[in-house]
């Protein structure tokens, strides 16, 4: 009569975890179903492109020797275009002004201006001291930008400063098509 008992009552219980689990994945499908058909969740605003759809908005990207970057732009009162290269990333945008589009919120402890009429776009450089630096430039009514969170320096940021401004003088800054 025990061993019946003991059967009995494991069986009851083993009845109770399957009604469980059965309730709980109902539940995780309906929310699932919600979450599918939730319109009120925000949009990602950063979208794949492509080098293809960046030359249409009038946009070239340098081509760097082992290097294949990664398109994307960026929804924004004016979109933002960048090129991620790995161990640098290059943005552009459509701005009334020169600004830091770089998107690089460090401490600059290092800021080498350089003011040379020779340089397109008067670029503006800075350091963090420690790997991290930016250049910006505007030209043509476009604000441009390379970051580097590692391996930075005036001369590095300077040649892919000088690899992007060569391919992209514009007439009007690019958008103008």
């Amino acid at each position: 009569m025990k061993n019946f008992k003991k059967m009995i009552c494991a069986a009851l219980c083993l009845a109770m975890v399957f009604a469980l689990c059965a309730c709980g994945s109902q539940t995780n499908d309906k929310a699932k179903k919600t979450d599918e058909n939730d319109n009120s969740r925000i949009a990602n605003p950063v979208h794949e492109s492509s080098a293809e759809e960046f030359k249409a908005a009038g946009i070239v990207m340098p081509e760097i020797d082992g290097k294949t970057p990664v398109y994307t732009t960026i929804d924004g009162d004016e979109t933002l275009y960048q090129a991620d290269y790995g161990t640098f990333t290059i943005r552009a945008q459509k701005t009334d002004e020169q600004k830091d589009i770089s998107g690089m919120s460090y401490e600059w402890t290092e800021d080498p201006t350089m003011t040379l009429e020779l340089l397109q776009g008067n670029p503006l450089f800075k350091l963090d001291g420690k790997g991290a630096g930016i250049v910006y430039w505007y030209l043509n009514g476009s604000s441009w930008s390379v970051g580097m969170t590692e391996g930075a320096s005036v001369d590095t940021l300077k040649s892919l400063y000088f690899k992007t401004a060569e391919l992209n003088p514009g007439g009007d800054g690019f958008l103008s098509n």
